[in-house]
């Protein structure tokens, strides 16, 4: 009990006399609490100012501060106010202890001591639990490595070489044909870059692809594209964790490299010392985690860089890192780096790279002049934007002679360091003196001229066995100088190399060899005589006798190489010669030291005395050249090459044969060549190559016998046992009567004809035999021909007609190597290919033609490996043939690439099913998935495109193969043959048997069929098919079924369909939306059935269609067809949106859109305006805002356009042409005139009896059009072009061009006119009207007054049959001037007859026809300049003027180029013959600018004016 109570009392005592303790200890130790509160304080403050210099110290080193310190430095900061809060009261309480006191001041006041107690002690409490917390390891936020993808990256590549930091290289502000975006502040990467990019990114994202390099010359901006494919992965967060990078530079210092990769993965490195620590600490680092993928960007390698002792892993151990590296040198990234894919990267072209360089020079380019320079200048840059951006920057601030100076020599220091730079990385002497040559001759040049330059000097040595081991050494060379960028990437060109103009500069201004090896060529090299001395070589194109003057004052001691043509270029072409009188003297007394010696194109009869003292020379070419006697170069006893190609040379000398070094004889193209005596050839025993192509044919046979002007026989050929490669024409075979006429065992290539004519389609490079066997073809018994088979790439055979039935049988190997075949007029051809063992096994294109009795390709079972690597066929004119292959051997053709066939009458299919095989097997199906072409023309009996013999007639039973609705299958079953199903086989063209998953183009003349694809075609095939053509497929009744349609509207770019009769609609379907399609253009013609393009189905229609021909397709009614009646409401429009031209030609069609059981419309409108929108052409269903050509010949409309039509139509029509529309009323009505008049340029009108007037306008057409040309033709009823009543002015004041033909009721031409109108008119026909008056008068409401009207512009004027003309004017309101020849200052030939019975005789005295040149006065506002025709490319070359064209001369100006032209008159050419051929100029004219040019306001090549006449004869353009 007595417990009890203890512990209860306890409790009691815990829960009451505790409490009243601690509040009463409150009062009592007021002051203690407040002395511990001071000394906590000023602990607090001492860790509040270590916490904030750490976080000043962290900020100013850009530091994050964590969250929580500074939170606790705002706890604290509140803490610690209030604890001097506390203070200060006690501060107060201590001072006025009076007023804080009771009992008149005797006794302390407890109610405030006991605040200020328990405040302090609770203040003590915080600030003792605050201070533990304020000790932070540290302040700031441990940052993320700025290698990770997320972080911004940390861009700061320089570009080699010059050490300078690049910004911007490549990266061009322009317009909007940019692809990507480069930088926030609005670059773009230039066009030509845009794909590189794209492919790295594909690249980057591959997974087997480890190592991806890129590549350039110095300055070409390949850091700026790092630092845009860093910048597109950071954006896409993908496919990288980590991207870490480092600047290897020329001479790399691995710690610096590593120390880059380390701070990009926030590694720390500075506790190891040695390189191999280092490195091993990075790659433990990089292999952490193995799902960790990281992009490790190495900048600007030059040689190999050892990844392991960097750290980098690689190899097998490289995981999920990828290495993007950038060099100068391509042999570097691929064979020392071990790159996996590289990509060049090319200079800027010249749009880019002047968008970069006015970019630069800022606002200088204001300057007319400068902007001139500006892009010559660019052009000089090789597109590299670092020299870009110097050469501008240097410029921005100069005046107009230094731009000037600088298109005669850049003063590019970094230009010079950069050839340097990558010259000096040549391994050896041959690829820098390779080099050298390149730059000697610049721009283009042929691999074969470098191999003879690089054998006249030994340039070879030790690669020089053949001819051959040279070839592949001077490949391997060029390779090594592309690898570095100091030769232009010529893609798929082995003939051609290319060096830029800006290296070709350095090289030949700058010894990079040294002094004693000096160079010129025409722009650049030494000028004076102490220089020239110093010469290694010379190289000068298009000379003269002046300069060869120059040259031979001149002694050359060191000169190895002398390179002169009277052309602009190098390389010869056949026929092109110097022009007689130009006659050339050289002496080559003081070039002893000759060793290279090449003349194009010079008359050199007279010039060869003197080189029998050339005892070094090597290689000597005289192309192209008139060259005289050649005896005396048979004491050049060092030759080793020696051409005539192309020269006139007319007999080789038996002294050529003394040659006994000679390797290489080039005769090709030598048409003079009659004579090579005998011995000539025998001699060169060392010959390896001899080329004679096109060249000498008068080979003497066995049986004739010697004269004194006899030739050569081919025996002698058989003294060249070295003969590696030959071309040779043997016009007529019956001189090969001996076996082993042709030396064949050794040879590597060659080109032989035998017959006369040429047959072949001409393969360069290819091993060739082109046979013409008319009466000959035991020759193909000879051993040499089949030896020579056997290596042959390409084969033409041409008039067998005896020899074997089977092609392959030509050849006892079965043509192993051949790759093209081509077979004509042999009517003993029966098969290509029987059953034997692997023919044609590389075979790639077979042409057959004309083979009259050809049964099949192949016959019997073949090898697999026969016709496997077919790409084309052609098969034309084989009657006897039914089918191309079976079903078995198609399968085998999967490399095939275009199929054309024609003029095969028995053709029945392509393909035939193999006998035995089940129909519809899955065994018997075949896809070609590679053939592009398929042509199939005049195949009068083709049916479909492989025949199905398993259907014979209705009730058969077939093996069919079952599919669900997805077209999986699901076996065979046995089906009985019903009508149906035979129809849906037999009446289709192609079905499931054959795909062409990637067909681009297919064209289909004379095919038996009813439709072509029937609904059993295989889901991929014809997917990707752009241009359809089909014709004189007779049964065809439409183009496609609306399951075909759906596959082909998104792809099909153009359909042709022309006499296909039965064909009564083109596009119908329920769903197919052909409004959605890619469809650009549609050309329909002789269509007897058609009625309707498209029918209405409520989807959209006009998609991006943009040119319709409809021609000669006597019932089409209308384009579109609503035959449901579905017109729906006013806002229902379909609206041909891309819709450019529209031509209806020969079609009886009263609408564009049609609704038989049409609504009335929704207005109210009258009776008359009810039949003109009834009979209206156009109505508002349909717009086309973007419609420039319009042409409509025998539509059976009253109207062309109603009220009603959609106001954003026909707002760009340019041209209109209307012919035999008799119902129609009028062009069109005045609200649509005022739409025209701002866009038709041309009017044509033909033919239309029931026009009357031509322009019909009113008061508010206040604005004059645009019109330039109009031609009225055939128009019985017409009687105005238009009424002045209430016409403000002259409808179309920018008239040039008019031509009036047969128009019987037209008194006046025209009513209304002003003086300036008539003046600027430059054609002007009129013909055959036989009520024609006057050609301007006045109406009886015009004011009559007299104004003087001269014709300052017009060039042609004809006033033809016009028996009641009386003058130009009505003359009591006119004056013109006819007596005065000025008033007809431009005008050419008129032509006036019968007109009236007095015409005016001063027009017939305007014009000379003695004079070839009439020379207008000099006031004109054009100033012409006329010169003579003869040497008009020497006088109009180099000037800024016109030029007035005669037809007489227009054959002399097709082949002139005039840079400097501003104008081109060819207003008197009436004949435009001479640029219908194909000439350039002409090819030049794109037809669509042809009526501004004949009206002389459209500017071409930028600055030239074209103005030709309105009556020339210019072709009909194509559809």
């Amino acid at each position: 009990m007595v417990d009890i109570v203890v512990s209860v009392a306890a409790k009691v005592a815990e829960y009451l006399v505790a409490p009243v303790c601690r509040q009463c200890g409150y009062v009592i130790f007021t002051n203690s609490n407040v002395g511990q509160l001071k000394v906590e304080l000023d602990n607090l403050e001492g860790v509040k100012d270590g916490v904030q210099r750490s976080v000043v110290h962290a900020e100013n080193n850009l530091r994050e501060i964590k969250p929580e310190v500074n939170r606790w430095k705002n706890n604290a900061e509140n803490v610690a106010n209030e604890a001097h809060g506390v203070l200060d009261n006690f501060a107060k309480l201590t001072d006025g202890r009076a007023k804080k006191t009771c009992s008149c001041g005797w006794l302390p006041n407890p109610k405030e001591r006991y605040c200020l107690g328990r405040n302090a002690r609770k203040t003590v409490e915080a600030i003792q639990a605050l201070i533990p917390q304020g000790k932070f390891e540290r302040v700031y936020c441990e940052s993320a490595p700025p290698g990770r993808v997320g972080s911004p990256p940390d861009v700061n590549l320089s570009a080699g070489g010059g050490g300078n930091t690049i910004i911007d290289l490549g990266l061009v502000s322009g317009p909007s044909d940019v692809n990507s975006s480069a930088a926030d502040g609005g670059d773009t990467i230039a066009d030509s870059r845009a794909s590189i990019i794209q492919g790295i990114m594909e690249a980057l994202d591959d997974e087997k692809l480890k190592v991806i390099g890129i590549y350039g010359p110095g300055g070409v901006g390949k850091t700026t594209m790092l630092e845009e494919v860093e910048k597109k992965l950071r954006k896409d967060r993908r496919p990288f964790h980590m991207i870490v990078k480092a600047k290897v530079s020329q001479i790399p210092v691995l710690k610096n490299i590593q120390d880059e990769i380390a701070d990009d993965l926030k590694l720390d490195l500075k506790d190891l010392q040695s390189e191999s620590g280092r490195g091993n600490r990075l790659r433990e680092r990089l292999q952490k985690d193995p799902s960790e993928k990281v992009l490790i960007i190495l900048d600007d390698i030059w040689e190999e860089l050892d990844l392991k002792a960097v750290g980098i892993p690689s190899g097998d151990t490289s995981g999920k890192c990828k290495l993007l590296l950038t060099s100068r040198f391509h042999d570097v990234l691929e064979q020392k780096m071990l790159a996996d894919l590289t990509f060049r990267i090319e200079g800027l072209n010249d749009d880019e790279a002047f968008r970069l360089f006015e970019k630069t020079v800022g606002d200088k380019l204001v300057d007319e002049e400068l902007k001139r320079i500006a892009p010559e200048v660019v052009k000089k840059l090789a597109g590299l934007p670092l020299l870009i951006i110097s050469v501008a920057s240097t410029l921005k601030n100069s005046g107009v002679y230094a731009w000037k100076n600088a298109l005669t020599k850049l003063d590019a220091k970094k230009m010079e360091t950069i050839v340097k730079m990558s010259y000096d990385h040549l391994e050896n002497e041959d690829a820098q003196s390779l080099f050298l040559l390149c730059g000697l001759m610049g721009g283009t040049i042929q691999v074969e001229t470098l191999l003879g330059l690089g054998m006249g000097l030994d340039l070879f040595d030790g690669y020089n066995r053949t001819i051959q081991d040279s070839r592949y050494r001077l490949n391997t060379l060029l390779d090594s100088l592309r690898s570095i960028c100091l030769l232009q990437d010529g893609g798929d060109d082995e003939k051609n190399v290319t060096i830029h103009d800006l290296y070709s500069e350095m090289v030949v201004s700058t010894p990079i060899k040294g002094q004693n090896f000096l160079m010129m060529n025409n722009n650049y090299g030494p000028k004076t005589k102490e220089k020239l001395k110093k010469c290694w070589a010379i190289c000068l194109v298009d000379v003269g006798c002046d300069r060869l003057a120059e040259l031979t004052q001149c002694a050359f001691p060191k000169l190895k190489i002398l390179m002169l043509s009277l052309l602009k270029h190098w390389g010869w072409e056949p026929m092109c010669r110097c022009g007689e009188g130009d006659s050339y003297r050289l002496d080559f007394t003081y070039m002893k030291e000759l060793r290279v010696l090449y003349l194009c194109s010079m008359d050199i009869t007279t010039s060869l005395c003197s080189i029998e003292i050339l005892g070094n020379l090597g290689s000597l070419y005289l192309d192209q050249c008139d060259v005289g006697d050649v005896v005396i170069l048979g004491k050049l006893k060092t030759l080793q090459i020696l051409s005539f190609a192309g020269s006139t040379i007319s007999k080789l000398p038996k002294e050529i044969g003394d040659l006994m070094n000679l390797r290489l004889l080039n005769l090709s193209y030598c048409k003079d060549l009659k004579i090579i005596e005998p011995g000539a050839l025998k001699g060169l025993i060392n010959l390896e190559e001899l080329h004679m192509r096109d060249s000498f044919v008068r080979w003497m046979g066995v049986d004739e016998i010697q004269s004194k002007s006899c030739n050569a026989r081919l025996a002698e050929l058989k003294s060249l046992t070295k003969l590696m490669s030959v071309e040779i024409l043997i016009r007529d075979p019956t001189v090969l009567m001996e076996d082993d006429d042709l030396p064949c065992g050794n040879l590597i290539n060659f080109w032989i004809q035998i017959g006369d004519g040429w047959f072949g389609m001409g393969y360069e490079g290819l091993r060739t035999m082109i046979l013409n066997l008319e009466g000959c073809d035991h020759i193909l018994s000879r051993e040499w021909i089949k030896k020579t088979l056997h290596n042959t790439q390409y084969l033409c055979l041409h008039g067998m007609r005896k020899f074997k039935k089977n092609a392959h049988e030509l050849c006892i190997g079965g043509f192993p190597t051949l790759k093209h075949l081509d077979i004509k007029d042999s009517a003993s051809i029966k098969y290509i290919a029987s059953s034997s063992d692997g023919a044609f096994p590389n075979l790639e294109s077979l042409s057959l033609t004309n083979l009259i009795n050809l049964e099949k390709i192949c016959h019997d079972c073949v090898d697999s490996v026969c016709f496997s690597k077919l790409k084309i066929v052609s098969v034309s004119k084989c009657n006897k043939l039914k089918y191309l292959w079976c079903l078995s051997q198609m399968q085998r053709l999967v490399q095939m690439e275009e199929i054309f066939v024609g003029g095969c009458h028995s053709m029945q299919a392509i393909s035939t099913e193999d006998a035995g095989k089940d129909f519809g097997s899955i065994d018997n199906m075949v896809e070609l998935p590679n053939v592009r072409l398929l042509e199939l023309v005049d195949l009068p009996n083709m049916t479909s495109f492989c025949t199905t013999t398993g259907i014979t007639s209705e009730g058969a039973p077939l093996q069919a193969v079952i599919v669900d609705e997805e077209r999986v299958d699901e076996g065979t079953e046995l089906v009985t043959t019903t009508s149906d199903l035979q129809d849906t086989y037999s009446n289709s063209f192609f079905d499931r048997k054959v795909s062409f998953p990637n067909i681009r183009k297919l064209e289909i003349e004379g095919a038996q069929c009813k439709e072509l694809w029937n609904n059993q075609i295989p889901n991929d095939s014809f997917c990707k098919l752009e241009f359809l053509e089909l014709n004189h497929c007779a049964n065809l009744l439409h183009i496609a079924r609306s399951h075909m349609l759906k596959r082909l509207q998104h792809c099909l770019k153009e359909v042709r369909v022309i006499s296909c009769h039965s064909i009564e609609t083109i596009f119908e379907g329920d769903g197919v939306d052909t409004g959605s399609g890619k469809l650009r253009k549609l050309v329909l013609s002789h269509l007897d059935n058609l009625t309707h393009i498209w029918q209405c189905n409520g989807l959209s229609i006009g998609g991006q269609i943009k040119d319709i021909i409809v021609e000669h397709c006597r019932n089409m009614k209308a384009v579109i067809m609503d035959e449901g009646g579905r017109d729906g409401g006013i806002d229902d429009v379909i609206e041909f949106s891309l819709l450019q031209k529209l031509r209806i030609y020969d079609c009886p069609t009263k609408k564009f859109f049609s609704c038989p059981y049409e609504k009335k419309e929704s207005v109210i409108i009258t009776l008359d305006s009810q039949d003109a929108c009834a009979d209206s052409f156009f109505n508002r269903k349909v717009s086309f805002p973007n419609m420039e050509q319009l042409e409509i010949e025998g539509a059976q409309c009253k109207e062309l356009w109603n009220s009603q039509i959609p106001t954003n139509s026909f707002l760009k029509l340019r041209s209109l042409e209307l012919k035999n529309c008799d119902n129609l009323q009028r062009i069109g009505p005045s609200h649509l005139w005022r739409r025209l008049q701002h866009c038709l340029k041309v009017l044509e009108v033909e033919s239309c009896r029931s026009i009357e007037i031509i322009y019909e306008g009113d008061e508010t057409n206040a604005e004059g059009g645009i019109l330039r040309r109009l031609i009225l033709c055939d128009l019985e009823n017409l009687r105005h072009i238009w009424q002045s009543d209430g016409l403000p002015n002259v409808p179309f004041p920018n008239l040039r061009s008019v031509q009036v033909v047969r128009c019987p009721l037209l008194k006046i031409l025209f009513t209304t006119f002003t003086a300036k109108f008539l003046e600027q008119m430059r054609s002007l026909v009129v013909k055959s009207c036989e009520h024609m008056e006057h050609i301007a008068g006045h109406e009886i409401s015009e004011e009559v007054t007299r104004t003087t009207i001269t014709f300052s512009m017009l060039v042609y004027l004809g006033l033809i049959e016009l028996p009641n003309f009386k003058s130009f004017f009505l003359l009591e309101k006119y004056s013109p001037k006819f007596e005065a020849f000025e008033d007809f200052p431009c005008l050419g030939h008129p032509r006036i007859e019968s007109c009236g019975k007095e015409p005016d005789y001063v027009l017939n005295d305007f014009w000379d026809p003695l004079n070839d040149f009439w020379e207008p006065p000099e006031d004109l506002c054009l100033k012409y300049k006329l010169v003579r025709r003869r040497n008009l490319d020497a006088q109009l070359k180099g000037s800024s003027i016109s030029y007035v064209a005669d037809s007489n001369c227009c054959y002399d100006l097709i082949d002139c180029s005039f840079p400097g032209m501003n104008a081109l008159d060819l207003s008197s050419v009436l004949d435009m013959d001479p640029f219908h051929q194909g000439h350039n100029l002409y090819r030049s004219l794109a037809w669509d600018f042809f009526f501004d040019l004949a009206l002389g306001d459209h500017n071409f090549a930028e600055e030239v004016n074209f103005v030709a006449h309105a009556a020339a004869k210019v072709p009909d353009k194509p559809y």
